[in-house]
């Protein structure tokens, strides 16, 4: 993922904490596929997790 991809993920993901909407809604209505929305939630997360275990 590059650099400008990560910021503009962070700055879906603050408007979705601060949306008060579920994560289903939130997608409906900004149009983005549920899915890779949450992929993209917790890809940082594993991706970090499995680069410490190798």
């Amino acid at each position: 993922m590059t650099d400008s991809t990560k910021e503009r993920w962070k700055t879906i993901f603050t408007d979705f904490d601060f949306s008060g909407l579920s994560a289903v809604e939130y997608c409906r209505q900004k149009g983005i596929n549920l899915q890779v929305f949450y992929n993209s939630r917790w890809k940082p997360k594993n991706s970090t997790a499995r680069s410490k275990s190798a």
